[in-house]
């Protein structure tokens, strides 16, 4: 599906929460507790933003602040309407918000076979640069991608 859908992007309130468990338990492989969501949208709710059409929840992505750069947590958009942007806005405000938190690399892991994901971030300019065996159980790697504002301006001014 590849149809133009109208929503925006906005930090999450406990009111959205529902609708992010929702999504959570639909569409990953590795759902989170509900007491994380609690905790997270408690102690850093401008860690979590939602994809919203009016105020239904499309898309959600968490992201917490390391030395290093910006993990995200998770992401997940409502299966029904996935591959119509909202993932990609998601990340794209994540990107531009790296200098409000004073950082230029933005990392997270995914499913080594997950092929349709590993993909999604390399379009993004997301680079795998690590594979961790066994990260999500026996015999299920994982690859550690990585996206660097650095690499990615010498990319394009050619250096």
């Amino acid at each position: 599906m590849n149809t133009l859908i109208r929503f925006r992007i906005r930090k999450a309130a406990m009111a959205d929460k529902a609708a992010i468990l929702k999504i959570n338990n639909a569409v990953l492989d590795c759902p989170f507790e509900e007491d994380w969501l609690d905790r997270i949208l408690a102690e850093s709710p401008d860690k979590v933003l939602v994809a919203v059409r009016e105020e239904t929840v499309l898309g959600f992505l968490t992201f917490i602040c390391r030395e290093e750069g910006v993990y995200i947590t998770y992401m997940g958009v409502d299966s029904e309407i996935q591959r119509c942007g909202i993932g990609k806005a998601l990340l794209k405000k994540v990107i531009d918000a790296l200098p409000d938190h004073g950082k230029n690399q933005i990392r997270l892991h995914v499913k080594a076979s997950n092929l349709a994901a590993i993909s999604f971030y390399e379009a993004a300019g997301f680079r795998p640069a690590a594979q961790i065996n066994n990260y999500y159980g026996k015999g299920k790697p994982a690859f550690l991608m990585r996206f660097d504002t650095h690499a990615l301006q010498s990319l394009l001014n050619g250096s």
